[in-house]
């Protein structure tokens, strides 16, 4: 078994790929926010957001409430970055 010092750099690498791809999920809603903004659509598309959160929650095997939560709010970050364009 691993020490608990191997372990906690595991989730340390973990943590900074998470971060990694939280900002490289940001960059692209700044760009589909400038698409938004060029073709007049509204930020906030609830239809898209429900299939891409029902998609997640039945190729996870995270619980469906937490995968709900961590995907709402990414969502509004995302729809707040949107909104500054």
């Amino acid at each position: 078994m691993a020490q608990i010092e191997d372990l906690r750099e595991m989730i340390n690498q973990v943590d900074a790929d998470l971060l990694k791809l939280t900002e490289d999920r940001f960059e692209i809603a700044r760009e589909i926010g400038r698409y938004k903004k060029e073709n007049k659509l509204p930020i906030e598309d609830l239809k898209r957001e429900k299939e891409i959160i029902d998609n997640i929650i039945k190729s996870s095997k995270l619980d469906a409430r937490f995968v709900e939560k961590l995907f709402k709010l990414l969502f509004e970050e995302s729809k707040r970055i949107q909104g500054e364009i």
